[in-house]
């Protein structure tokens, strides 16, 4: 990529870029601080799907956190967004909800995200769940 001067964009650090969109700042806040702090991730934040997609056009995250009814844009919609994107397709998209039955979960996985986290969860189920998602299997 260096030999050809395309950019790297922050593929050099090593560690994992998690993108965290949730519209309450609390839950917000809290990941942000634990997943860089205890699981040393490169942690980006956004409070609406807006914000989301230009976040992600900076920071290429692996992993994307996304509440799955923000109000201004829903789950279903950042999926093919971020899928559509070939600069993207290899970011892992974990659904976030306080509000999903069994049924609901396993439909999300069918559509294609790659996860979900039911709130409330403990953070170690995140870091669980992000790891899993970035898990390279040979």
């Amino acid at each position: 990529m260096k030999a050809h001067s395309i950019p790297l964009d922050g593929l050099q650090s090593g560690s994992t870029r998690v993108l965290i969109v949730d519209d309450e700042s609390e839950i917000v806040d809290v990941l942000e601080k634990v997943l860089s702090e205890q699981a040393s991730y490169e942690v980006h934040t956004a409070h609406s799907g807006f914000a989301a997609g230009v976040e992600c056009e900076k920071f290429r995250p692996h992993v994307m956190l996304i509440d799955i009814h923000l109000g201004d844009i829903d789950g279903d919609r950042v999926l093919k967004l971020v899928h559509d994107n070939g600069d993207l397709q290899l970011t892992k998209i974990l659904a976030m909800s306080g509000k999903l039955t069994d049924g609901q979960a396993q439909a999300l996985l069918a559509k294609g995200f790659d996860g979900y986290l039911k709130k409330p969860f403990h953070v170690r189920q995140v870091i669980e769940s992000i790891e899993d998602a970035t898990a390279v299997v040979y």
